[in-house]
């Protein structure tokens, strides 16, 4: 099953005689909602070829949010434009082997699993990286890969309740309130798509890959 998504941007005169800066590079994303999304978004609009796996029943939880039912919300649409999206079923030794293959053909791939997920799958960094060390993981998680709350999950308003931000937002004398927009996973994407850049370029430089835990 193929999702429909956004397609690439047409290649015009301009582009091939001036290529983008991440041209040529191939990005496998496995993730959903906001974050992981925005990252790889970013990365394409930077001129990177992104391959997005989404669930074969449901695909990207975001998808279900379209007003008209189409699957193509403006939800959706505003972190998955310019890529390529296909449906793999994860939980099948085939799904997972042909995850692999697909990892072992790319530059960066990232995740927004709960840590311990991928691995479990045999898509850890640990795995991937193995026969692939100038592979760059990227692994987005509430709460890091380790420390007391690694396996907890978490959402923007449950992290803007955390940190503290709701307090700065609703009237002065009420209670505390969500920022409208999800501010962390907008700045979470932000950050990732540097620290691929810089992964990039340190590859470029020492010809080794590296693994970028963010949370």
């Amino acid at each position: 099953m193929r999702w429909s998504v956004s397609p690439p941007l047409e290649q015009t005169d301009a582009m091939v005689a001036n290529p983008p800066p991440l041209a040529g590079i191939r990005v496998l994303e496995f993730s959903r909602i906001i974050a992981g999304p925005l990252c790889a978004q970013q990365l394409a609009d930077l001129g990177a070829d992104v391959v997005k796996i989404e669930h074969p029943v449901n695909g990207d939880d975001m998808r279900a949010r379209s007003p008209k039912g189409d699957r193509r919300g403006a939800g959706f649409l505003a972190f998955n434009r310019s890529k390529r999206s296909i449906c793999i079923d994860l939980s099948t030794p085939a799904g997972q082997e042909l995850a692999r293959e697909l990892a072992a053909e790319s530059d960066v791939v990232i995740e927004n699993f709960r840590p311990g997920v991928m691995d479990r799958l045999g898509l850890g960094h640990e795995q991937l990286r193995a026969d692939h060390p100038e592979l760059i993981y990227v692994s987005i998680s509430a709460y890091g890969a380790t420390g007391p709350f690694s396996s907890r999950p978490g959402l923007d308003p449950v992290l803007q309740a955390e940190s503290g931000m709701m307090s700065l937002n609703g009237p002065i004398d009420g209670g505390p309130t969500r920022h409208p927009l999800s501010l962390i996973d907008i700045m979470t994407a932000g950050h990732a798509t540097s620290a691929v850049c810089a992964a990039l370029l340190g590859r470029h430089q020492h010809g080794r890959g590296d693994v970028i835990d963010l949370c």
